[in-house]
């Protein structure tokens, strides 16, 4: 019987004075028993053929040793009582910048990637290795080979002989850098999900509240115990049709993400609208685990944009009344004025009757008195005198005036008339034939007390313009914007310097099949801020209580929409503006060869 004692000496050499001690002994011998037991004669070291599979089975063993620690997850490493490396697995030799772990034996912190921090690992190690007590699962930060700071989770233990006199240590981490900017990114995701004022729901797969954000509460009034684990349909408000959550479903069951609204009923009864996007989610297999919802609070929203579209109506219908009111007091005005010589006139013609009377009635009894034959000089003395308290000379010449001046006030205020009427035409949904020169002189005459006072008026018109199809009433008021915007232009710009006028230029022309029209200011220009915004409607430059910002929002609407037209303009800030306006002559589906 062969009884195995294996005892054998690893060497290293010590770094403070180069000299070698043994790490681990181990002694080896063999001893023979007789059958009775006895040994009889020991095999020693020098025995080749024991020695050779002793090597071969401690060869084999430290193999598989070498094996598990490297398949171990962790970095492994230990260390002598001088805080030297004896040995490591691969990965902590990669962290420390070596291809191998047999480069890393009799090395210490200082000759590693965190040699800046090795005084403090050695005093760290020192401490465990005289108190004999464990740190377990601490974390600590270590510059890598690659430059890299990383976050070890690490556990060091003391390593004790038979004896159990502390001979070294065993140090174990776990390099949890990605997994620590995992979770902090996890956290800040959290809190912005808890932060953000939109609502969030996540379910699972078959619709169960799973989690909610404190914006749901918020939003609905349920608490996050009120709801999770149940059905959303619980908060359905009875306005949708069942096809709609249908449908909904059939989209997001299929991996499709969903974009719509709901009316749902918050807890106290009343009647929340959502602008919601719902989302799968699929696990690494592909499969729909859960539905993501975000949802946003769109009652208020929803209210104001009613609102905003009766306002919408209310300022149309309101910029036409400003319109009518802006033509009844300069038509007013206009008339006012012709009327108003016409009538002085006439009561100075009314005043002249009576003294022109008295010298007729002179006139006549002088010649009943030449008849009888009893003119006398005092006769002859009276009249002359009665005939130049008359003042006839002064009469026979301001009378005419007077009857001309009169008759040119009634041809005016026929004038203006004229053009009210005209510009006045009755609205119609068929296009009639227009003269545009005749149209535009009309609106420029009923908007004469808009311009007159700050603006000398051009016209430039094509008199052989063709007649256009269009909208007669409609035109006008396009025209009429434009005309009362220039003189608004006008004004601010003159402002301080009343005594100059500014110019307002209307023109047209032909321009193949289209038909142009040009009304143009002198005024200060659209500001560069404004030149985007103003066909937008409820959009103006001007001062509180001058516009309602619809005029050129209907212009556009007018002149693109119902003639298929366009209006731009050009500008110059300080030197004025010009709005083009462009008509085609023919309807859109003649020029487009469609014959109905």
């Amino acid at each position: 019987m062969l009884n195995t004692n294996l005892t054998m000496t690893r060497m290293i050499n010590n770094p403070a004075d180069g000299s070698s001690k043994p790490l681990i002994r181990m002694e080896s011998s063999e001893v023979v028993s007789t059958p009775s037991g006895q040994p009889s004669a020991m095999v020693g070291r020098d025995d080749p053929s024991g020695s050779m599979a002793l090597s071969e089975s401690l060869h084999e063993s430290q193999k598989y040793l070498r094996l598990v620690v490297d398949t171990l997850p962790d970095r492994i490493y230990w260390k002598n009582r001088e805080s030297v490396y004896l040995g490591c697995n691969q990965l902590f030799a990669q962290d420390a910048g070596f291809s191998s772990p047999t480069d890393l034996i009799g090395k210490s912190d200082f000759d590693l990637a965190w040699h800046d921090q090795a005084m403090s690992h050695q005093k760290d190690d020192q401490m465990l290795m005289e108190t004999g007590k464990a740190r377990l699962h601490y974390e600590e930060p270590r510059m890598t080979a690659h430059g890299r700071v990383a976050t070890w989770r690490s556990s060091k233990l003391p390593l004790r002989d038979n004896d159990g006199k502390v001979i070294g240590l065993l140090g174990t981490y776990e390099d949890i850098t990605e997994k620590l900017c995992a979770d902090e990114l996890l956290r800040l995701q959290q809190t912005a999900l808890c932060a953000t004022a939109n609502v969030v729901v996540i379910t699972d797969r078959r619709g169960n509240v799973v989690w909610t954000n404190p914006a749901f509460t918020h939003v609905t009034g349920y608490t996050s115990g009120e709801i999770l684990g149940k059905n959303p349909r619980i908060m359905k408000s009875g306005n949708h049709p069942p096809a709609f959550y249908e449908e909904m479903w059939k989209m997001i069951a299929s991996g499709q993400v969903w974009h719509g609204e709901f009316n749902n009923r918050r807890k106290d009864g009343t009647i929340v609208i959502e602008e919601a996007t719902i989302t799968p989610v699929r696990n690494e297999n592909g499969r729909i685990t859960h539905f993501i919802a975000v949802k946003q609070d769109i009652t208020a929203r929803k209210s104001a944009e009613q609102e905003r579209a009766m306002l919408e109506v209310q300022l149309r219908h309101a910029q036409k009344l400003e319109s009518i009111g802006q033509l009844a007091a300069g038509i007013a005005h206009e008339i006012n004025t012709p009327t108003q010589y016409v009538g002085d006139n006439l009561r100075f013609v009314q005043e002249s009757i009576s003294p022109l009377m008295e010298a007729l009635d002179i006139a006549k009894q002088m010649l009943q008195a030449a008849r009888d034959g009893k003119l006398t000089s005092e006769l002859i003395s009276s009249v002359e005198t009665r005939l130049a308290n008359a003042d006839l000379d002064y009469l026979t010449t301001e009378l005419p005036k007077a009857v001309s001046e009169s008759l040119d006030g009634v041809e005016r205020v026929s004038k203006i008339v004229r053009a009210m009427k005209e510009f006045s035409h009755p609205g119609s949904e068929q296009k009639t034939l227009v003269d545009l020169n005749k149209a535009i002189d009309s609106t420029l005459t009923v908007a004469r007390n808009e311009w007159k006072y700050v603006a000398e008026l051009v016209t430039d018109y094509d008199g052989n313009l063709p007649r256009v199809s269009c909208l007669p009433g409609e035109f006008n008021q396009v025209i009429l914007n434009l005309v009362v915007n220039a003189s608004h232009a006008i004004s601010d710009a003159i402002k301080g310097n009343e005594s100059t006028k500014g110019k307002i230029t209307a023109s047209t022309r032909r321009d193949g099949d289209w038909v142009e029209v040009r009304i143009s200011d002198t005024g200060t220009g659209i500001p560069d801020h404004a030149r985007c915004k103003i066909f937008e409607p409820f959009f103006t430059t001007k001062g509180v209580g001058k516009g309602t910002g619809q005029g050129l929002a209907i212009s556009r609407s007018v002149i693109v929409d119902k003639h298929g037209g366009t209006i731009d303009f050009h500008t110059e800030t300080g030197k004025g503006t010009v709005f083009i306006i462009r008509l085609p002559l023919q309807p859109q589906r003649q020029r487009e060869g469609i014959t109905s």
